[in-house]
């Protein structure tokens, strides 16, 4: 990776620099290389090969001033004002081979600093040492200026390091500062050491990367043989595919590929660039889909946040399984990096590489339960252990989603009944659309192996025991942990289980029901000769008394043209929102039964535009705490342990805006 940095006053790194970035151009700044905080955020970069400073400031330059940097090889510190070069201040760079140092005024010869250090070539362009105290050998060296063969890019353009190349006469030593014309020795021998000691780091680089799991994207997985494709190409493989990051947005290194693991080799990873112009070619067509085929390369991906998650296939694959494979890696990197965007991907992408090895073997998904993951794959370090490596414990167990000897001095369980309200009503007040979802989280702090016995108002349950249905629900689309015993559930609609530890989604569920909506939103606009518009709002809460919503958020979209806001309300605030072309009226708090007005008054351009703009939907957000709309109830929850402990079982409802 190459970031180009340079002519930017800054006066800071930047954060955005990649940590495995081998080319760094920081030139024509005003970077002080003397400051620690600078100096720390260099030792970052342990990949770096070429670094240029030049053109910043450092009048000295000793062992300190620099952490170690394994892999650099050449360094630009020309016209950074350098006065003197310590013995023993190019230790910290065990590979360094170019040193440029042109207009820096040193007080000592450049042969000195040769002497200082044989192993590092000095390239000194225009002589720092002023008039007569230049020395002869320098005096007769003529310097000539000429692209390095690793760039393609014009030095004049300020776009990375330069090159320069000194001419010098065979009978001169610039090594000696004697003033004696003796011969060199043939250096032929120092490039035949130079081009086996890259050979050899070369490979022990590789291994190292290989054991880290750090394979750059176009080697195959080191702990994969490839397996002969067979015959059944007219066949559904159930899962086969390559997995890859995409970064996307207003960025500076937008629609990149940040992260990528090919699996199997059977795909050419450069495919991956075909997928953002197909996107924004069918987006500009109104044909946008989930799936997108270049050829005979298949991109399966979601969108998350500003990054996309895609897999690439060549094959007949389960597509569901694909989707939800993706789905459960956002789930994981949520568990580790609770915040799943392009820059915690970058931050973490050696913890990302382990997991994707982890998660998926030779394109066939395998462990995506985070729980199981976090025992092995951390983000902290830790002694090890003396001894042969054993898998963790919960790999092998049949309860693989919970460890064994768990102890905790209070033992408690948390449960949060949680509901969404996904509706939609027309102009005229009808309701289109109203389903509700909800799903049972549970936070567990049991010691042991605890069994639980869960028991909802579940309307099937109620006619096979013959009971009362008028206060019973009846579930859809249920779908529950792997930790539930489904048989069991088959059979008596028993929901008994072996919680994982910690928290955990337990199960989820929908239903397709009319619901009348919890806020009403009224709303009238009127215009004025094209010259302002009005918007008052009413909002009333249609359910009972004893409940309140908080924090309700009521979004009314404004023509996009609208200025010089003014507003009223009855309660809470408004603010005008103009990147979304909206007012946002805020309400903390909304007590049940209750009704409040909002006015808006907008100044409107003296020309209207011939197109009629799109009227979008007023939303609403809000929470309501200890009411569920469905009716659902915990009827009870009993724990079971065979030490016989005591545990304190908590439940809580809460219906939320979809």
């Amino acid at each position: 990776a190459t970031f180009d940095c340079s002519r930017r006053n800054l006066t800071s790194i930047p954060q955005q620099i990649w940590p495995n970035v081998t080319e760094l151009d920081l030139s024509g700044n005003q970077l002080n290389l003397l400051h620690t905080k600078i100096l720390k955020k260099l030792k970052h970069f342990q990949h770096l090969v070429k670094l240029n400073l030049s053109a910043n400031y450092l009048p000295l330059l000793v062992q300190q001033h620099f952490y170690h940097l394994p892999s650099l090889e050449i360094l630009d510190l020309s016209g950074c004002k350098l006065a003197a070069v310590k013995p023993g201040a190019l230790l910290n760079f065990p590979r360094l081979q170019k040193l440029f140092l042109d207009n820096d005024g040193l007080q000592t010869p450049v042969p000195a600093v040769l002497r200082l250090h044989g192993w590092v070539e000095v390239v000194d362009g225009t002589s720092n040492l002023p008039g007569s105290d230049r020395p002869k050998e320098v005096v007769q060296v003529g310097w000539r200026r000429e692209r390095h063969s690793d760039f393609d890019m014009d030095t004049d353009n300020g776009i990375f390091l330069r090159k320069l190349l000194a001419e010098v006469p065979e009978n001169i030593d610039t090594r000696n500062t004697t003033g004696n014309n003796e011969k060199r020795s043939p250096d032929a021998w120092k490039y035949l050491v130079a081009a086996l000691v890259t050979a050899i780091s070369l490979s022990v680089l590789i291994t190292i990367g290989a054991k880290c799991k750090l394979i750059h994207r176009y080697l195959s997985s080191y702990r994969h043989s490839r397996l002969s494709e067979g015959d059944g190409a007219s066949q559904c493989d159930p899962a086969n595919f390559d997995v890859g990051f995409s970064s996307h947005g207003n960025i500076p290194n937008s629609n990149m590929v940040l992260i990528c693991r090919n699996y199997m080799g059977s795909v050419n990873m450069s495919e991956i660039d075909h997928l953002m112009p197909i996107m924004m070619k069918r987006e500009e067509e109104a044909e946008l889909s989930p799936l997108v085929s270049h050829g005979s390369t298949h991109f399966l991906y979601i969108k998350h946040n500003n990054i996309y998650l895609v897999a690439v296939t060549k094959k007949n694959t389960n597509a569901a399984l694909v989707y939800s494979f993706l789905y459960k890696l956002v789930e994981v990197f949520t568990e580790y990096f609770k915040v799943v965007e392009e820059e915690s991907i970058r931050d973490n992408f050696v913890t990302v590489y382990e997991l994707l090895d982890e998660i998926m073997d030779f394109g066939f998904p395998q462990t995506t339960d985070s729980k199981i993951l976090l025992e092995y794959i951390t983000q902290q370090g830790h002694k090890l252990e003396v001894g042969a490596p054993r898998p963790p414990a919960t790999v092998t167990n049949a309860v693989s989603w919970r460890s064994e000897g768990i102890r905790y001095r209070k033992n408690e369980v948390f449960m949060d009944v949680i509901e969404s309200v996904n509706l939609l009503v027309s102009a005229t007040g009808s309701v289109l659309r109203s389903e509700i979802l909800g799903c049972i989280k549970l936070k567990v702090v049991l010691s042991g192996m605890p069994e639980l016995r869960l028991g909802l108002n579940d309307k099937v349950l109620f006619e096979i025991t013959g009971r009362e249905k008028s206060k019973s629900v009846e579930l859809e689309d249920v779908k529950f942990h792997q930790c539930v015993r489904l048989s069991r559930f088959e059979n008596d609609r028993t929901i008994s289980f072996i919680p994982p530890d910690g928290e955990s989604e337990l199960m989820s569920y929908r239903l397709n029901t009319t619901v009348k909506p919890l806020i009403w939103i009224e709303s009238v606009i009127e215009k004025f000769t094209h010259s302002r518009v009005e918007i008052k709002v009413k909002a009333r809460s249609q359910f009972k008394s004893r409940s309140t919503a908080n924090n309700v958020v009521i979004l009314v979209p404004v023509p996009s043209d609208a200025d010089s806001p003014k507003f009223k309300t009855s309660t809470g605030s408004a603010k005008w929102v103009p990147e979304k072309s909206a007012v946002e009226w805020t309400i903390k708090s909304f007590p049940g039964g209750k009704e409040y007005i909002m006015r808006a008054h907008f100044g409107l351009p003296s020309v209207e535009s011939d197109e009629q703009e799109a009227k979008r939907p007023i939303t609403v957000k809000f929470e309501i705490p200890y009411f569920t709309v469905s009716g659902i109830q915990v009827r009870y929850l009993k724990i079971i342990e065979k030490s016989g402990y005591q545990a304190l079982p908590w439940v809580r409802y809460i219906t939320q805006s979809g």
